[in-house]
């Protein structure tokens, strides 16, 4: 912050600090043009210029602005006054939008939508989507292009996206949650919450701990069908998804391991299923409902769900595409279009770019400061307990861009693919997200890209 003047002037030339001192208002100059009886404030890297006139916020980079043309008053009466005046035209707009547009109010965030169209373009993407988080703010987000191929109509910044295997952070995080509240323990077995699979469950499964779930390294096998079931049996075990969940747990569980616990990280989308199933059991509640109730409610994430992005022959919402020929080809939403209801603490929620970033941002404020979760919950989760790289739904590399340590992860069931990278140490993170996969396709790569474009514009400045 700066010192405390009867205004403040971000210069050392004498007649501005004469002039200022006559007005009793926030004032800037952006791209040539002076805003005056503005509210100014600032992070460490943005000011967020609140405009009383008509509600609106102008967010702009602080090292794009020069320092002689931002002049913040220090006559506090003048300027709680402007808040004062911006919140009521605020809650006007807001009153005449409606439900939908207010869903995703973040007045500090510049719409890239425009921005990202050329991205789009160039990967082939049917639609895209992504937001930046810089100095504990969502800054910037955006999106464009088609919700289905074929179809005019178009993605708005409202729309859900598929979050995939993205979804394994969430799931930990509840988990930690119930760490913290003494119901779970990083050292609790499955047979420590499932006594009944005593009889049932395979001898090396029997050690297998919060902990080695939440790293992949309980030797669970890399693919989630038990023997003899694919894709359409798991669909079709019935009972509630909690009750589902249990089942294909007893038949998997029952099975021989890939390794023994704790030798090797097998990237197990079950391991999560079981960790999610650990979490129904200690609390009584589905896991869908704990994940409402813990994460999306408080988090005010208003576009999270767990099922379809749109409604059945509606292009209400984002449709699945699969590439294929070169073509992405849309996929209706359908019973059997998505994840089974077994696996979902493993890779099933969806949500908008914006409100996805709240959960991020909650993460990146968890590296500085008590939350949701406690600091140490935090880092136990960013730990790999094994050794490797791999901690609480977290893949752990390091980036020079990053200031070392960074956390990603990405998500996809080979009709959707969403990316996250997180820098702590820059209190900075991208998200992309589109509505194709694929595997082969390079859609991964292509989304990559884009965070390293987001990357260069918002973080390097280049």
């Amino acid at each position: 912050m700066h010192s405390s003047k009867d205004y403040k002037v971000f210069t050392c030339g004498a007649f501005l600090i004469v002039c200022a001192r006559l007005a009793s208002a926030d004032s800037i100059r952006v791209e040539g043009e002076w805003f005056e009886d503005v509210y100014i404030s600032e992070t460490s890297s943005m000011y967020y210029v609140r405009v009383p006139s008509d509600g609106s916020v102008i967010s702009v980079r602080i090292s794009d602005v020069d320092p002689q043309d931002v002049r913040i008053s220090e006559n506090r009466g003048e300027r709680e006054a402007l808040n004062r005046r911006w919140r009521e035209n605020r809650a006007g707009i807001d009153a005449r939008r409606t439900s939908e547009n207010r869903i995703q109010d973040f007045p500090f965030a510049a719409d890239i939508s425009d921005w990202l169209e050329p991205l789009l373009e160039k990967h082939h993407f049917p639609a895209l989507a992504a937001g930046v988080i810089l100095d504990g703010q969502l800054v910037a987000q955006g999106a464009t292009g088609l919700r289905k191929v074929g179809d005019d109509a178009r993605v708005t910044v409202n729309d859900a996206f598929h979050l995939g295997s993205c979804t394994k952070a969430i799931t930990a995080t509840l988990v930690g949650m119930l760490i913290e509240e003494g119901k779970l323990q990083w050292d609790t077995t499955i047979l420590d919450v499932f006594t009944d699979l005593v009889d049932t469950i395979h001898p090396q499964y029997r050690g297998v701990t919060v902990r080695h779930l939440l790293a992949h390294q309980s030797g669970i096998p890399k693919h989630s069908w038990p023997e003899g079931m694919g894709f359409r049996k798991v669909h079709d075990i019935p009972g509630s998804p909690r009750e589902q969940r249990a089942a294909y747990l007893r038949l998997i569980l029952a099975e021989e391991p890939e390794a023994p616990p704790g030798t090797k990280m097998i990237y197990s989308n079950t391991g999560y299923a079981a960790a999610g199933a650990m979490a129904e059991e200690v609390t009584d509640t589905d896991w869908e409902t704990l994940i409402r109730q813990r994460i999306f409610t408080p988090l005010r994430m208003h576009t999270a769900g767990f099922d379809d992005m749109a409604s059945p022959g509606q292009v209400d919402g984002p449709w699945q595409h699969r590439l294929g020929t070169g073509t992405a080809q849309p996929i209706a939403p359908g019973r059997y279009t998505d994840n089974p209801a077994a696996l979902a603490p493993a890779g099933k929620i969806h949500a908008s770019i914006g409100d996805w970033s709240k959960f991020i941002l909650a993460h990146l404020e968890g590296a500085r400061q008590n939350n949701m979760l406690r600091r140490e919950t935090y880092q136990a989760l960013y730990t790999p307990a094994f050794g490797g790289n791999y901690a609480g739904g977290w893949l752990l590399v390091d980036r020079p861009w990053g200031g070392g340590r960074v956390l990603t992860h990405a998500g996809s069931n080979n009709q959707n693919y969403c990316v996250v990278w997180m820098a702590p140490k820059k209190n900075f993170a991208a998200l992309v997200a589109t509505n194709v996969g694929g595997a082969g396709s390079g859609v991964d790569k292509a989304c990559d890209q884009v965070v390293w474009a987001l990357v260069q514009k918002y973080l390097l400045k280049e």
